[in-house]
C-alpha cells in the first residue's frame, strides 16, 4: 500500500475527533441523567448575564459552524440582560440546541441564537434553516433515545439524549421548550427565563423539583401538538 495523502490523514483525524467528542457528550449526558434520576442534581438559580452567555456559546461553535459552511449569529434585543437561572446548566442546554441546529442544517444555511427581553422575562431561541421536523415526530423528540427515522446527522447517529436533557434542564427552571418546525423550513426552539427586574429573588433560589407535565410543541401553523 502506497503512502497516504495529507487530506487522508486530516480526514481520519477529524473523524477520530468527532467520535471522541460524541463519546464525551454521551458520557456527560448519561451521568447528568443518573444524577437527575436519583435526585442528586439540584440547581441553584443565580442572576447572570444572558447576552454574555449567548455570545460565549457562539464563540465556542464558530469554528464548527465554519467547518460545516454554516452562518452562526447572535441577535439580542434586551431591556434587561440579567436573567435568573443556573448558568452552567443553561450553557449546556444552549449547546445542545446549537449542536442540533448545526447537525441538521445543510451547508450554506444558518443557525441563529436570539434573546429578547423586557422587565419581566427573557425569551431565548435557537433558529435554524435546516431540514425541519415532520409534525408527527414533534411530540416525541424530547423522549429519551428517540431519533427521527431516516434522518442522518452530520457526525454520526447520536444517542437521542440531547433534547431530552435540554427539556429536563428547562423543567428545572420552571419553563418549557417550545418547538415550531416543518420539513424543509427549519426549526425554532425557544424558552423563557425571568429577568432580574421581574421581582424574582436572586438569592439562593431553587427551581422546583417537580416538572411541568409535558413539553409544548407546535406545528408550523402554530397548532399545539403536545
Amino acid at each position: 500500500m502506497g503512502p497516504r495523502s495529507t487530506e487522508y490523514y486530516r480526514d481520519a483525524l477529524q473523524q477520530i475527533q468527532h467520535e471522541s467528542e460524541q463519546m464525551t457528550v454521551l458520557t456527560e449526558n448519561l451521568l447528568a441523567f443518573a444524577r437527575a434520576d436519583t435526585g442528586a442534581e439540584k440547581m441553584e438559580l443565580q442572576p447572570f448575564d444572558l447576552v454574555e452567555l449567548l455570545h460565549e456559546v457562539h464563540s465556542e461553535w464558530t469554528v464548527c459552524a465554519e467547518q460545516f459552511s454554516l452562518t452562526l449569529a447572535v441577535n439580542a434585543d434586551c431591556t434587561s440582560n440579567t436573567a435568573l437561572g443556573n448558568r452552567p446548566a443553561l450553557h449546556r442546554l444552549l449547546r445542545i440546541l446549537v449542536d442540533n441546529g448545526c447537525q441538521y442544517t445543510p451547508a450554506g444555511g444558518a443557525v441563529h441564537l436570539s434573546v429578547c427581553s423586557d422587565t419581566r422575562q427573557a425569551t431565548v431561541s435557537v433558529h435554524d434553516t435546516g431540514i425541519g421536523i415532520a409534525a408527527e415526530h414533534l411530540p416525541h423528540i424530547f423522549n429519551r433515545f428517540y431519533r427521527v427515522p431516516n434522518v442522518k446527522r452530520r457526525t454520526g447517529r447520536g444517542a437521542g439524549l440531547g433534547l431530552s436533557l435540554a427539556r429536563w434542564i428547562a423543567e428545572q427552571h420552571n419553563t418549557l421548550i417550545s418547538v415550531q418546525s416543518q420539513p424543509g423550513a427549519g426549526s425554532l426552539f425557544s424558552f423563557t427565563l425571568p429577568t432580574l427586574a421581574s421581582g424574582k429573588t436572586p438569592l439562593a433560589a431553587r427551581a422546583r423539583s417537580s416538572s411541568p407535565e409535558q413539553t409544548t410543541c407546535f406545528a408550523s401553523d402554530g397548532q399545539r401538538l403536545a
